[in-house]
């Protein structure tokens, strides 16, 4: 009868564990960013077809993350669909691969591109 209590006990102890780890988890992805710091995020502008715009980090990657972008500059980084930007931003809104943000500066960042020189084997013949 112990054995039995103490399961029961044992179990009802990790379910609340679970429940209460969950619920801190879900706040913390729907929390908002009061603070007046800025983050530097680096991405892909995307205009949709609803004329919203969009910062994608990590834009040729499987783990792209999504931003709406608000504020009043909206029509001038709209100019630069498809560029890369590196903006100053305010998190409004983050989930877990998406959120809301407003850019305060940003500048158009240049691709590095690959070396593709080709490298000559010195055999001896």
């Amino acid at each position: 009868m112990k054995k039995f209590f103490s399961k029961i006990t044992i179990i009802l102890i990790l379910s609340l564990s679970c429940i209460l780890f969950a619920q801190g988890i879900h706040a913390e992805e729907n929390s908002v960013n009061t603070k007046s710091d800025t983050i530097i995020l680096r991405g892909k502008i995307f205009v949709s077809s609803d004329s919203s715009v969009y910062l994608i980090t990590k834009w040729n990657t499987r783990s792209k993350k999504t931003y709406l972008i608000t504020g009043e500059n909206i029509d001038e980084i709209k100019k630069n669909n498809g560029k890369i930007i590196e903006a100053e931003c305010r998190m409004l809104e983050k989930k877990a691969w998406s959120g809301k943000i407003e850019i305060l500066n940003y500048k158009i960042s240049e691709l590095k591109k690959k070396s593709t020189k080709i490298k000559k084997n010195n055999i001896k013949k």
